[in-house]
């Protein structure tokens, strides 16, 4: 019996030791886990859409609950403008603007005495350019920077295209100097004709920046047709084609348009040169004769605007107070364009130099009060025909002529550095919206 209660007190003291250890070794795991503090689980976020979308989010889900930092207490680097909101175990930032391609973002947050960190890449960006083979044309997609072609369309002549999502936006030459409206599926490669009032043209493509609608000039072929380049939206949702109106709900002939970033109002040249500020919800707005329009801020505050034989000015929508944009210091340089930036203050700038020396054209980037030159042609025999830039701000495709063969092709230029990321052949080059 002695033997027995001695092999009992044995394993009793045995079992002690061994839970006595795995308690130790489990208190001090908590202990680690909770001088480490939170610590993200997962995250979500479209690395694609977000370079090319504002108020897109990044979920990050921790391992316990981090408080209700503030916006403050979160920290973005590079630096980009976003919201910050939270609850439980979870936060999400809202970033108020496109993020760059190719980048890597990194997250800090500050809860309590823990500082919990995150990073993500996004995207490199895709550039879309369309190449005539005789009648036929071909729209070609390359990732930046040295990525491949890849053949997205194949069919008949692209006058002009945009690229709205996974789709293409197709205007496409047609018998007797018409067009033909096409959406464009590339993932189904299935397209989807729109039909237009008449038979006639179209001018001036242009997406929504929230991608929920796209806008034309439409000028009908008939010699009795009313209205000339009528400005026409049609929305996605319910597949609407309508016509846009001025006074007294008539159509309005139009020279040149921009949408706001609102999506909704638009910026309206008349073809008298009288600019009219046009919302659904508002009667249209005249805001004077000018001889040309460049667009809005990236806020809508501003609108910026050429005068004929004065320059360029920013006239504030509330106050219609006009600011003139200077002209360059250089004696024989002046300011051909001033194109508002999407994210931020500041434009595209496009200079001419005309001195004795000849003729040369500059593209200036200025944010916040800050110039920088980012492209120059010292070249009699090529100019500068369009500037397209990303949704971003990051890349500018600067399409150009070269003479005396006035061979059209693109450069593509990274507008914070300067540098020249590819030449694309043609002029038909787009960025994803």
């Amino acid at each position: 019996m002695t033997r027995i209660s001695t092999n009992n007190q044995l394993f009793v003291k045995t079992f002690r030791q061994t839970v006595a250890v795995f308690v130790g070794i489990l208190l001090l795991l908590i202990s680690l886990t909770w001088l480490q503090g939170p610590r993200i689980r997962s995250a979500i976020i479209d690395a694609g859409r977000v370079t090319v979308l504002p108020n897109q989010r990044l979920s990050l889900h921790a391992n316990e609950s981090i408080g209700a930092p503030a916006t403050k207490q979160v920290t973005v680097t590079p630096a980009v403008r976003f919201v910050a909101s939270s609850g439980g175990n979870t936060v999400v930032l809202q970033f108020n603007e496109p993020l760059h391609f190719a980048t890597r973002y990194r997250v800090a947050i500050h809860a309590g005495k823990h500082v919990i960190d995150y990073s993500f890449t996004t995207k490199p960006a895709v550039v879309y350019y369309a190449v005539n083979t005789g009648e036929n044309s071909e729209i070609h997609a390359r990732t930046l920077p040295a990525g491949k072609d890849k053949v997205v369309f194949a069919g008949g002549a692209v006058d002009d295209f945009a690229v709205l999502g996974n789709n293409l936006v197709l205007n496409l030459k047609y018998k007797n100097d018409t067009n033909l409206l096409t959406m464009f599926d590339m993932v189904t490669e299935q397209p989807a004709q729109i039909a237009l009032p008449a038979s006639g043209s179209i001018e001036h493509l242009r997406i929504a920046p929230d991608r929920q609608s796209f806008g034309f000039l439409f000028t009908a072929s008939e010699a009795l047709s009313p209205v000339n380049r009528n400005l026409m939206l049609y929305r996605l949702s319910g597949n609407q084609l309508t016509s846009v109106t001025g006074f007294d709900n008539k159509p309005v002939e139009t020279l040149d348009w921009r949408y706001a970033a609102d999506s909704n109002t638009i910026l309206d040249q008349q073809m008298d040169s009288n600019v009219l500020l046009l919302s659904p919800k508002h009667p249209p707005v005249p805001l004077g004769q000018f001889s040309s329009i460049f667009g809005l801020s990236y806020d809508s505050t501003n609108i910026v605007l050429g005068q004929l034989m004065t320059g360029i000015v920013s006239m504030n929508i509330q106050t219609s107070r006009r600011t003139m944009l200077p002209q360059p210091s250089r004696t024989g340089e002046y300011l051909v364009v001033a194109d508002p930036l999407r994210t931020r203050k500041g434009y595209l700038l496009h200079t001419q130099t005309i001195d004795d020396r000849g003729s040369s054209q500059q593209l200036i980037v200025e944010r916040n009060g800050k110039q920088q030159k980012i492209y120059s042609i010292n070249n009699l025999d090529a100019y500068i025909t369009h500037v397209d830039m990303s949704v971003n701000d990051q890349m500018a495709a600067v399409s150009k002529n070269d003479t005396p063969d006035n061979t059209p092709n693109t450069d593509v230029i990274d507008t914070y550095t300067g540098k020249k990321v590819v030449t694309l052949p043609g002029n038909i080059v787009r960025w994803q919206q």
